[in-house]
């Protein structure tokens, strides 16, 4: 009886393995990112603060990799680390641009690289 027992927890727990994804929310997140795009005729201080937005978004995005739901969006470990490294990037554009160190001139291509990156990761969480 207690064999059973046991054989029926370690079932159970493979199947909430099974079932368990990241949050449905990161979906709805990189839906929001992806959708948020930089005007032409932005000026540089609202591209910088658009950057130093991207930190947080990003670092929310990581956060939300590492929770695990019942009948969540299943995810490779590999894109787990991409998001993870992209939240890096953000993080060390926002200190660049805090120390002014940054260079403005590559400001709206790194800003346009993470907006593709929002899109990518959006279409990759909608599969």
């Amino acid at each position: 009886m207690m064999h059973v027992k046991m054989l029926c927890g370690v079932v159970m727990g493979v199947l909430l393995l099974v079932g368990c994804g990241v949050p449905r929310e990161t979906l709805m997140l990189a839906r929001v990112e992806a959708a948020i795009g930089t005007h032409a005729d932005a000026n540089d201080a609202q591209i910088r603060e658009k950057l130093v937005a991207q930190e947080q978004a990003w670092k929310t995005l990581a956060a939300l990799m590492l929770k695990r739901e019942f009948n969540g969006i299943v995810v490779d470990e590999q894109f787990v680390e991409l998001v993870q490294q992209v939240a890096a990037l953000a993080k060390r554009q926002r200190q660049l641009i805090e120390r002014q160190e940054d260079d403005t001139d590559l400001n709206r291509q790194t800003l346009e690289r993470f907006e593709r990156l929002w899109r990518d990761a959006e279409r990759y969480l909608a599969k």
